[in-house]
């Protein structure tokens, strides 16, 4: 069985969603963190944009590492 997906983050810059419904897309996965533990930029404009269209989400938090610390 196969899912159509994509991993989103400030990497892609503004995402057009209602152009991602329409393909088709049936997950996101939103990173929520950056390095150092800051909040991506566009958390939460990808988040609204999966929610206006109905797009079930995941989110990835990433936290660094003990080294990192």
């Amino acid at each position: 069985m196969e899912y159509r997906g994509i991993d989103v983050s400030s990497w892609q810059g503004v995402i057009d969603w209602k152009k991602v419904a329409d393909h088709g897309t049936e997950f996101a996965i939103i990173r929520i963190t950056e390095a150092g533990n800051a909040i991506d930029r566009y958390f939460e404009r990808n988040y609204a944009g999966c929610m206006e269209y109905r797009i079930p989400t995941c989110l990835l938090y990433t936290s660094p590492s003990p080294r990192d610390a």
